[in-house]
């Protein structure tokens, strides 16, 4: 089916923000070409030490500063070319700053390990039952080599040891059947693992000369059930990794012993460091599989945070000296860089490469761009032609070599509506439009909705919440445990907010004993205070089913001790306003950061003040999915779309009789291959 421009439901040129790099549309030939092959040549300087790479490059490879004139030249969309590139090379993270120094490291580690949870499967989007992840790939890779050398020292008999071996090196997925749980080799580890198999890999391990801050047998376990063992496993598994230690039944599940369960540290500055530790840790057992790309992106977040920027740099040192296996990549445009720079350590500025400079897009790149993305959307060719009229696209370029993508994209959103419409004025895109799209990519994109500390600080810290309440002031809270890192006063009555991911009885144990310190010392100065801490809905109950001690003391404190399970549908529109004004941070939307900051107020005010409504305790989330569609409504989605190029959710939920909510088709078509 083909369309003429005022047959298309949507305009093709709206979309000119990259959300999800993974999800980047394809490049324009010869944009941008050069700053790519500049980072995948790097990257390759790590190829070339051969496993298990526990030596240094000389020189260093230095953190590769990627930066625009402007906003909109396209570096989020590098970077998903960059993942595209080094597909199978490389285990690729995607990172945005944080806004908290003291917990800069857990913040990190927290957004790697979800990370490391995403297909690795580059066409894959969403994880798929049977899909590798990231960290699936990690730990066969890890284990095929550790399996390969102790063949090589006979410490393993089978036969053609020599060939089995370099079978295993090659491809270390297929040796253990992509995932296949009855694959004979996964068997044969599951059958063997625990006893003389697991002593010979921590052999491997000790003759490597590699160093790891965890015990190599505890690392080995935890990999061995996150890959091969069960759903309790993994998730167990998964928490060991953030360094925020796991209960003694999660211990049991891994088969973790008291003496490999490392120290439980109850200091903001010890867990910081924990979290730092375990990554390296993570760096350095790369040395068996292949390094990682480490992608900090929207690094303009961190202006007006003279504190964050200054440990930025510092972290970025630690990763360029201490950091095994990895390239650090690190966009910016010039101007927020500059303030940026003036806050970091003169000698931390020499951690990072020349700019890497791109460009912008030319009159032929841009020809092919437009035409790109009618094409895509099955534009009538003689209809293409008219909208690339030689002429137009000539006195748009008159006088100027290039310009950003993103200009030239809205100038082409603004051309549609000219074209397609016989009389509708061109609108401009408002603040409530670009909120709306943002909210869509949250609800639609892969991870967005997971639990995020950094978004949930900025959405009731100072810079978001603060002024934006009568009477109220917000401030940063620290001491020396560091779980209530955000402070609000209203007359002679605070709350206390905190961040936790951690879901171990002793962690909670310590948080409830902490604010109760912190509650008896403002009564005694006359004043009343309450301590608030927002979950989302993928992470554990709190408290869990069997803590038997520590879960009825939860309960009775919850006048004072609130564990809030945010709604879904809030949990959306506190992430779709931290994108919203992240962008106009950025520079991606025409609206400056205080009209942004004031427009998401109002989104977050109705939230706020849900959360801080006292309740009975902790709550699960309301519910707002509809009962399960029958299987003929399924089908019949299923037709609608199969006739229909595009069309809205509006349109598709009308278009079923009867007509069931939004959410829940967008639930059906979220499952749908």
């Amino acid at each position: 089916m083909s369309f003429k421009l005022a047959q298309l439901p949507i305009n093709p040129f709206e979309d000119n923000i990259v959300f999800e790099p993974r999800e980047a549309e394809r490049p324009i030939v010869g944009l941008n070409d050069a700053p790519l092959e500049k980072l995948a040549e790097r990257f390759a300087r790590l190829e070339q030490i051969p496993r298990p790479r526990l030596e240094r490059l000389h020189p260093p490879l230095l953190a590769q500063l990627v930066t625009s004139a402007e906003p909109g030249y396209g570096k989020s969309h590098l970077m998903g070319r960059l993942f595209n590139k080094l597909a199978r090379r490389a285990t690729r993270i995607y990172l945005r700053p944080f806004q908290d120094a003291a917990s800069s490291w857990r913040s990190i580690l927290q957004k790697t390990v979800q990370e490391l949870y995403r297909p690795e499967d580059p066409a894959d989007v969403h994880n798929r039952p049977g899909k590798l992840t990231q960290l699936d790939a990690f730990a066969h890779g890890v284990f095929a080599h550790l399996l390969a050398g102790s063949l090589e020292k006979e410490r393993v008999a089978c036969d053609e040891p020599v060939l089995r071996a370099s079978e295993l090196r090659a491809d270390p997925q297929a040796a253990f059947g992509n995932g296949d749980t009855t694959h004979y080799l996964a068997s044969w580890m599951k059958e063997h693992f625990s006893g003389a198999l697991l002593d010979h890999f921590v052999a491997e391990l000790r003759d490597s000369g590699m160093e790891l801050s965890a015990r190599p047998s505890a690392w080995l376990k935890v990999l061995f059930a996150y890959s091969f063992g069960d759903s309790s496993a993994r998730a167990a598994s998964l928490d060991w990794v953030k360094g925020e230690g796991v209960s003694e039944s999660d211990a049991d599940s891994i088969g973790l012993k008291d003496h490999e369960l490392p120290e439980f540290e109850e200091t903001a500055l010890a867990r910081n460091e924990t979290a730092k530790q375990r990554l390296l840790d993570l760096l350095s057992l790369a040395g068996f599989h292949r390094p990682l790309v480490l992608c900090f992106d929207q690094t303009e977040m961190m202006t007006g945070n003279p504190t964050a920027a200054a440990e930025f740099g510092r972290v970025v040192v630690e990763l360029v000296c201490n950091g095994l296996n990895c390239m650090v990549v690190v966009t910016a445009n010039v101007a927020p860089w500059q303030d940026l720079l003036r806050h970091m350590e003169v000698a931390h500025h020499h951690r990072f490469t020349e700019p890497i400079e791109l460009s912008g897009i030319n009159g032929t790149q841009a020809a092919q761009l437009a035409r790109m993305r009618l094409v895509d959307c099955e534009v009538l060719s003689d209809e293409v032609d008219r909208f690339l009229n030689t002429g137009w696209l000539a006195e748009h370029f008159e006088g100027k070599k290039s310009e950003s993508v993103r200009d030239f994209l809205r100038r082409c959103a603004r051309r549609f509506t000219e074209l397609s419409g016989p009389s509708a004025p061109t609108r401009e895109a408002t603040l409530e439009d670009y909120f709306q799209h943002s909210l869509r990519d949250v609800r639609t994109k892969a991870g967005r909705m997971d639990f995020d500390s950094e978004v949930l600080k900025w959405s009731v810290g100072p810079e978001c919440a603060g002024g934006a309440m009568r009477d109220v002031s917000v401030d940063p809270h620290t001491d020396q445990c560091g779980f209530f890192t955000i402070r609000w006063r209203r007359d002679a009555s605070t709350i206390l907010w905190g961040f936790e991911d951690s879901s171990h009885w002793r962690r909670w144990d310590s948080m409830l004993r902490d604010a109760d310190r912190h509650r008896q010392h403002a009564e005694g100065q006359g004043f009343s205070m309450r301590t608030l801490i927002p979950r989302t809905p993928e992470q554990r109950r709190i408290p869990a089913d069997g803590w038997n001690v520590i879960g009825p003391k939860i309960h009775t404190a919850s006048p004072w001790f609130s564990v809030k399970v945010l709604d879904p549908a809030d949990w959306e529109i506190v992430v779709a306003s931290f994108e919203l004004f992240s962008n106009a941070v950025e520079g991606n939307i025409p609206f400056d950061r205080l009209n942004t900051l004031e427009f998401v107020r109002t989104k977050l005010r109705p939230w706020w003040k849900r959360m801080v409504a006292k309740d009975d305790g902790p709550q699960p989330p309301r519910l707002h999915a509809s009962p399960p569609m029958a299987p003929h409504v399924v089908i019949e989605i299923r037709d609608v779309l199969s006739t229909r190029l595009f069309l809205s959710l509006d349109q598709l939920t009308a278009a079923l009789k009867p007509s069931p909510s939004p959410e829940a088709v967008l639930a059906v078509c979220r499952d749908m291959p």
